[in-house]
């Protein structure tokens, strides 16, 4: 039997997730891309023992550093890397935001308008529903509340510095393996490879920060949508099919179908990292 699309992803952000992700995952393989470059093209450790001077660039600031010294070089070129990619500040709707600031609002935006159409299928809005000017008057006066700034801006922060945490203890696994490498004397690929080891763990970490980021901004949304509706209660309303598929976890199963007051709401979802769950009005 086919499955319904709605139970699959209730929020209907799953291609924003997936956006979102690829975007990060591209901003990783950069840096994962540069570290090739440094330490395998052009040896910028001096790890080669046969060196073609033709083929091999090192860069002047780093050719005659001590190890300890070419190590700072390389955690102060690591963060310059992970600032300009990873932690860019270059949002395009949002000044002054990190580049996933665009997403949290686009999570935040399809939450409130979720809101707006659930609420008008129970009747609960006296606008004409599914009209361009009324729901275009909604979206104005839900993002002019003070509320919603406050909120939009904790969610900004909460996904940066999530990200930065994710950086900072890649930066110092890195440290560790090009320690264990200089003392080791290992070549350059082999120090690259576990390099991408420990990279391919802070990315998968990174992108189920995407992925849950999506849905707390979502469900926030949400919640500002159903407040500015002066709908008082709200119930969760957890993604699972007919058949109650092994994706549905017993945490969300058993918040399904509870009431909360909108105040009460806030911070239950995401219920865990990967969370699949929405809000949806009572009246």
């Amino acid at each position: 039997m086919k499955k319904n699309p709605l139970k699959l992803d209730p929020t209907r952000t799953s291609l924003l997730r997936r956006k979102f992700m690829i975007e990060m995952r591209r901003r990783f393989n950069k840096v994962y891309a540069g570290i090739v470059d440094l330490i395998v093209d052009k040896d910028a450790f001096g790890l080669v023992r046969q060196k073609i001077v033709t083929l091999n660039v090192v860069p002047q600031q780093w050719q005659y550093q001590t190890n300890p010294q070419k190590l700072n070089s390389f955690k102060t070129w690591l963060q310059n890397m992970v600032n300009t990619n990873i932690l860019a500040v270059s949002s395009t709707k949002i000044p002054g935001q990190a580049w996933t600031a665009d997403y949290v609002w686009a999570a935040h935006k399809s939450g409130t308008l979720k809101a707006y159409s659930a609420a008008s299928k129970t009747g609960a809005v006296t606008l004409p529903q599914y009209l361009a000017g009324s729901q275009a008057q909604y979206l104005m006066t839900v993002f002019s509340r003070p509320a919603t700034m406050e909120s939009l801006q904790m969610l900004y922060t909460g996904t940066y510095d999530s990200l930065v945490g994710v950086t900072s203890a890649m930066d110092t696994q890195m440290s560790r393996i090009l320690t264990l490498g200089f003392v080791q004397g290992d070549n350059p690929i082999v120090i690259a490879r576990s390099l991408k080891n420990a990279l391919g763990i802070s990315k998968a970490r990174a992108e189920m920060i995407a992925r849950t980021e999506v849905i707390r901004a979502h469900a926030e949304g949400a919640l500002n949508g159903f407040e500015t509706l002066s709908i008082d209660n709200v119930t969760p309303d957890v993604e699972f099919s007919a058949v109650l598929d092994d994706k549905l976890c017993p945490e969300c199963e058993e918040l399904n179908g509870q009431e909360y007051t909108i105040e009460e709401a806030r911070g239950i979802v995401p219920v865990h990292p990967n969370c699949r769950c929405s809000w949806s009005p009572i009246v």
